[in-house]
């Protein structure tokens, strides 16, 4: 299984999406909180509904006073005909 290290030496599985290596969101968010462990992830949903769903998210670190250093928003939106839980998907790659 390929894998990728972190600066702190933690080992993160790496997977074959599509012929292309991915590193899923949840080891990311692990990675992101070994190099800035204050942060924040906010998410909402402009729209949700049987058929799609819009999630957008806001990712912000700070530093160990609570000081703003950097922020970025994101948007994805996913159908049903796409994806059976488009709302799950959907707020995952707006995080990721």
């Amino acid at each position: 299984m390929k894998t990728v290290t972190t600066p702190k030496g933690t080992k993160l599985p790496v997977t074959n999406l599509k012929g292309k290596d991915y590193l899923m969101v949840a080891y990311r968010i692990q990675w992101m909180n070994e190099e800035y462990p204050n942060f924040e992830i906010t998410t909402d949903f402009p729209l949700v509904n049987d058929d799609q769903t819009i999630a957008r998210a806001k990712v912000v670190i700070m530093d160990t006073e609570g000081k703003v250093l950097r922020s970025a928003t994101a948007t994805k939106r996913e159908t049903k005909k796409d994806f059976g839980d488009h709302t799950e998907k959907a707020e995952t790659a707006a995080i990721g």
